[in-house]
């Protein structure tokens, strides 16, 4: 054969052998295509089937509902890891694992993936049986579209989350007088890693919390306008913000979210979510840890915080403790259960009585419609009326699985419905569980600022903190690592008012404020507030003014037992080394870091309580022991007043935020101190920032350090701080060692007068100090030196009052004459005794009140308690 013709049959076989090829290829392609088709229709049924599947399976039916939670987070890890979800993209992915009902937007090209509905479950409300009002049915569906509808601002804000539905999200709602505390608010939830969303009042606020990342939604009220600061909240906006923020509660409940409703004016320093949602208590009895402490408020359908001031009676009766006090509405707590969302169904329409301001067609409605804030609406609804305190403890026994030693935190609640209609009812329901939340971990103010929680005993705070066991540390102590430490802490109990100002600088005195949520806020923050990285800062030591006054070691009157006279006479030395202190840093031109002051008796609000009875402490509080002690600043002096009087000045607390370790701490043997010092000039050795008072301290040698002699000069002032060395004048913090008598006067003579009167007149104004003396009267319980200081007043035309105020400083050396001082004495024995004339006999029956009664309280009168 040719070669032409080996070419040809060469030809042929090599296209025979391209053909089989193409044939073995689409083949092949058809197989796989097949096997590609069947496997995409066993997934598609996998998914569609997928939650019939965890109906049937019971270890995951256990922790369904509980997605956001420690045991419900687990299982929905493990879910992914069988299912080949990847969790690595959890937080960009959850916005798929809402419930699959809500409606696609225009833009949406694909549905959310099945696979991700089925690991988040398509029904939200799963809060298993506990007995009672826990119970829900895993089929049911408690979407209301219309609630939705009427709220897309909301509805929007948290679908952009990206939680779970069964999640626990904060919720609170500011305007821009609140900005800064709602950016604290939302600092410190966010580093506690706790879900949170603002209601924006007006638009100034909307956009300064978008531009922090903030995740927030537009608030529209029926009616606009500033609200009203006081504590009357009689404002037409202040009704209609009350009924608003509760009626988005309510819409966020129903979206399925368990809703942690907190004021702005409250600092989460830990998550609540496993107290409050409390998973182990959602299985199976056999596993439930009932030694846990939300073992004995796990029954509650909503939780609320009060306004109680004893943390271990508390803590030790627990639900027969709480119903005496007030509720605070500052915190509350609900869950997505039945009873949960009647309780807020009636709660909203109650306060949308009294925003209306309509004519009501009977009596129970118009009772709520006279009352204002949503905190009286709330105890007036849960007690029955003319009762007190109107509520009855739940046997949680009967509602917990397992043997629970703590004491129960819950009461049956009403829903405010009619006492003479027993058929009335909110969808079924004319009761709920009420859970008290303890005070030692949702602190109010007077706890978290005064009574030192953290110094008590574990044994008495055992039932709120639990015991120190192998399950305890598995959940709780790592998210709180200091001892007895709160879940949060809200700022009641200012006597410099309640505006945002006041309760800032209660919470920087305890380090609790973060300065960078100033630097927003709509009118111009002074220099010492939004911009102190690059001051200088000077302090002092409170305690060495006490120990220069009465002669004795700051450890000897730590211990002194509680007294009024004492209190009076260590509050006007405080004050005057507060001036001094105030001259000197405006001579070096610094920043104040003002220490906190040390108080020997309690201050009460409004002076209508009787704090004698109570060894000087605050009604309710006398066993946390916390008199002797240190107290906030304004229990002395406004510190609104010293800022609006021009004072430079930071709490000490805030210390912290604006130094470092290595920066260098100048100390100063200074004021009555230097009368006796012999220390040589220069630079001290230590260099710690510690926040800490310096009255908590032991004293330090004063050798090695700069000396400035008493009632020094600016002239001495200058030279012996700034003109000596660079070392000195460049020194971040220049510490006194006492302030009282540190300083003689500013070398232009009429700048001295100027300065010491707007002190006195403006910044340094004493706050004054009262008590009632029921049931003896004051003669019979305060001694005549103390009241010499003071004067009587009648009150209620039963009790007299105590009233006296810390004398304001003068001159910065003059003192008061004897002769003065003996007409003063004079005059006020004179005072005293007109004013004992007037007064009935202090030993009669002349007494307010019967055993069991509340104290005179506008929200406990509130809540329906009437006096007979």
């Amino acid at each position: 054969m040719d070669a032409a013709g080996h070419m040809g049959r060469g030809t042929r076989q090599a296209r025979r052998m391209c053909g089989l090829k193409r044939r073995a290829l689409v083949s092949f392609a058809c197989v796989a295509l097949f096997v590609f088709l069947a496997l995409s229709s066993l997934a598609t049924r996998e998914d569609r089937t997928g939650d019939a599947r965890l109906m049937r399976a019971p270890r995951l039916r256990e922790h369904r509902g509980d997605v956001g939670t420690v045991g419900g987070n687990a299982w929905l890890a493990e879910w992914q890891r069988a299912h080949g979800v990847d969790a690595r993209g959890a937080h960009g992915t959850r916005a798929e694992m809402l419930d699959v009902r809500q409606p696609m937007s225009s833009s949406s090209r694909t549905p959310p993936k099945a696979h991700h509905v089925v690991a988040a479950g398509k029904h939200h409300n799963k809060r298993y049986s506990l007995r009672g009002s826990l119970e829900a049915s895993l089929d049911s569906d408690d979407v209301s579209a219309s609630e939705e509808d009427t709220d897309p601002a909301l509805s929007a804000a948290l679908r952009s989350m990206r939680l779970p539905p069964g999640s626990l999200v904060a919720l609170t709602f500011a305007d821009a007088k609140m900005l800064a505390m709602v950016l604290n608010w939302s600092a410190h939830l966010r580093r506690a890693n706790v879900p949170r969303l603002v209601g924006a009042l007006d638009d100034h606020t909307a956009q300064a919390l978008e531009a922090r990342n903030v995740p927030t939604f537009r608030v529209r009220m029926k009616h606009s306008g500033s609200l009203d600061g006081g504590s009357a909240h009689a404002s037409d906006s202040w009704k209609s913000f009350a009924a608003t923020r509760i009626a988005k509660v309510r819409a966020t409940l129903e979206l399925g979210y368990d809703v942690l409703m907190s004021d702005a004016d409250v600092v989460w320093r830990a998550d609540p979510t496993h107290y409050l949602q409390c998973p182990e208590m959602a299985v199976e009895a056999e596993r439930a840890s009932a030694q846990l402490p939300c073992a004995s408020i796990a029954a509650a359908d909503v939780m609320v915080s009060s306004d109680n001031l004893s943390p271990k009676t508390d803590a030790k009766q627990g639900a027969l403790y709480a119903r005496g006090g007030v509720f605070n509405t500052g915190v509350v707590f609900l869950k997505t259960t039945p009873g949960a969302k009647a309780f807020a169904k009636a709660w909203s329409r109650l306060l949308t009585l009294a925003a209306d301001g309509a004519v009501f067609e009977n009596e129970n409605d118009a009772r709520f419609a006279r009352l204002t804030s949503d905190q009286q609406v709330f105890n007036a609804m849960t007690r029955r009326e003319d009762e007190w305190p109107g509520l009855d403890p739940v046997d949680h026994h009967t509602e917990v699985p397992g043997d629970v030693s703590a004491p129960s935190r819950v009461l049956e609640a009403g829903l405010g419905l009619p006492v003479d209609d027993a058929s009335a009812n909110v969808d079924g329901f004319r009761a709920f569980k009420l859970g008290v939340l303890p005070v030692a971990a949702f602190q109010p103010g007077h706890v978290a600022f005064l009574q030192r929680v953290d110094e008590m005993s574990e044994t008495d705070l055992a039932h709120v903190f639990g015991e120190a066991t192998d399950a305890r540390r598995a959940t709780n102590d790592e998210r709180r690592k200091k001892k007895n430490e709160p879940f949060c802490v809200h700022a009641t109990y200012t006597f410099d008012g309640s505006t945002a100002e006041a309760k800032r600088f209660r919470f920087a005195e305890r380090g609790l404020w973060d300065p960078e949520s100033d630097g927003d806020s709509r009118e111009s923050a002074p220099a010492t507030q939004s911009d102190v990285s690059g001051r200088k800062f000077l302090t002092y030591d409170p305690a060495s003014a006490l120990e220069t006054v009465f002669g004795a070691p700051f450890e000897t009157l730590a211990s002194w037992a509680p007294n009024v006279g004492t209190h009076l006479r260590a509050g006007t030395a405080q004050i005057r080394a507060l001036r001094d202190a105030i001259a000197v840093a405006r001579v070096l031109n610094r920043t104040l870091a003002v220490p906190a002051p040390f108080c020997f008796c309690d201050k009460v609000w409004g002076g209508h309580d009787n704090i004698f009875t109570f060894n000087c402490h605050y009604p309710g509080s006398a066993d946390s022991g916390h008199v002797p002690g240190a107290c906030p600043l304004d229990h002395f002096v406004s510190p609104s007043a010293m800022r609006s009087a021009g004072v430079d000045f930071v709490a000490h607390g805030e210390l912290p935020f604006f130094l470092e370790k290595s920066d260098t701490v100048l100390e100063v043997t200074s004021g009555a101190d230097s009368r006796d010092s012999r220390g040589d000039s220069g630079v001290g050795d230590e260099d710690e920032t510690s926040a800490k008072p310096a009255h908590t301290k032991k004293r330090k040698n004063q050798r090695g350090t700069v000396s400035i002699p008493a009632f020094a000069t600016e002239t001495q002032i200058r030279d012996a701080l700034e003109r000596r060395s660079a070392g000195l004048r460049d020194a971040r913090l220049v510490r006194l060692s006492n302030a009282l008598d540190a300083f003689g006067g500013f070398d232009d003579e009429s700048r001295t007068r100027t300065f010491e009167a707007a002190l006195v007149r403006d910044a340094l104004k004493p706050q004054e100090w009262c008590s009632e003396c029921h049931p003896r009267g004051c003669a019979n319980l305060i001694d005549e030196a103390t009241l010499a200081l003071g004067s009587l007043r009648v009150v209620r035309e039963v009790h007299d009052q105590f009233c006296a105020s810390f004398e304001a400083p003068t001159g910065f050396q003059a003192t008061r004459s004897a002769r003065d001082g003996e007409a003063n004495a004079a005059k006020a024995k004179t005072t005293r005794a007109s004013r004992l004339a007037r007064l009935h006999d202090a030993d009669g029956d002349d007494v307010v009140g019967t055993p069991g009664t509340p104290p005179v309280d506008d929200e406990i009168a509130a809540a329906g308690w009437r006096r007979t």
